[in-house]
């Protein structure tokens, strides 16, 4: 049976595999590389995906509210019934918008073996083009969103469900390599600046330190305009608000994963004290630190009341 997950209550925690923000994704297993995610959240603060890459294609359909993918090209925005392709090595992030109480989305997550072997003809004729293409996100049309709703309506559990599956997943593949040769090319790298992952990975790195503009830019031999170039250009924001959403992002991980104290865990994110990490944290979050950690553990306690009742 494939692999299935269910993200709800705006907690979207990542994995990474390295200090780049590549996403781990262990469930994929070498016999059928693929997961499907159904994430729900809210939008009672900000919320969404933070910055991560992998390189697994990603294919996902919007089931309710409006939802911004951003990449290093830009932003795109995705209302009710529509999806599209993240392709492999993308640096993205999404964010629910203000005006969408409530966001549904589905997503496939698989890894290119899933339909073709690197050295098999139809990799090199029809999958590798999408790679080198450069093109970070592909927009489906009418039809395209036919076949991929089609593709999460099918059960896990019916006979034919991984062949199935399988065909349908390379036919939006299939469609996104015709559209390639309808458009304009596109010059701009899928990968993005190596000095761009150089300074996230050194965020990463010292997230417990005071992190200057000319700190980081020393660190991959540039200037600070060009750090402030690279991060307001390929992420959208400057590189200060990049440094504080990581710290927050970490923040809210340790709040959920450990016990630690709320000044443990200020000082392991470079938050400064505790009433600072508590006011810095609420602004961004919309809840204090001990209301966020207390609504996540209410809600496990809930989940947890709902399995055992639906045992019984």
């Amino acid at each position: 049976m494939a692999n299935r997950r269910i993200d709800e209550d705006n907690e979207v925690i990542l994995q990474y595999k390295n200090p780049l923000r590549e996403e781990s994704h262990p469930e994929l297993m070498g016999d059928f590389p693929y997961k499907f995610i159904d994430r729900k959240f809210r939008n009672d603060r900000e919320t969404g995906a933070p910055w991560h890459w992998h390189n697994e294609f990603e294919i996902f359909y919007i089931e309710k509210g409006t939802l911004e993918y951003r990449t290093s090209n830009g932003s795109h925005i995705f209302p009710e019934a529509t999806g599209g392709l993240i392709n492999s090595n993308v640096l993205h992030r999404t964010k629910i918008l203000s005006d969408s109480p409530f966001v549904e989305q589905k997503i496939h997550i698989f890894s290119t073996n899933l339909v073709s072997s690197k050295d098999g003809r139809i990799y090199k004729e029809y999958i590798e083009p999408i790679f080198k293409s450069g093109k970070p996100i592909f927009s489906f049309d009418d039809k395209m969103i036919s076949l991929v709703k089609y593709t999460f309506q099918l059960s896990s559990d019916s006979s034919g469900y991984e062949i199935k599956l399988r065909n349908s997943l390379s036919e939006v593949l299939f469609a996104c390599y015709e559209m390639l040769s309808t458009e304009s090319s596109h010059n701009s790298a899928v990968d993005i600046d190596s000095k761009l992952r150089g300074m996230i990975a050194y965020i990463e790195e010292h997230l417990n330190d005071k992190i200057s503009v000319k700190q980081l830019s020393d660190a991959v031999y540039t200037s600070e305009r060009d750090c402030y170039r690279k991060f307001c250009k390929k992420l959208g924001e400057t590189p200060l608000h990049y440094i504080q959403s990581v710290r927050l992002e970490k923040a809210c991980q340790l709040l959920i994963d450990t016990e630690l104290s709320l000044t443990e865990i200020a000082d392991l994110c470079g938050l400064g004290d505790s009433s600072y990490f508590g006011a810095v944290f609420k602004k961004n979050m919309g809840h204090t630190p001990r209301m966020y950690r207390k609504q996540f553990l209410k809600n496990v306690a809930l989940k947890q009341s709902l399995i055992i009742l639906n045992k019984v």
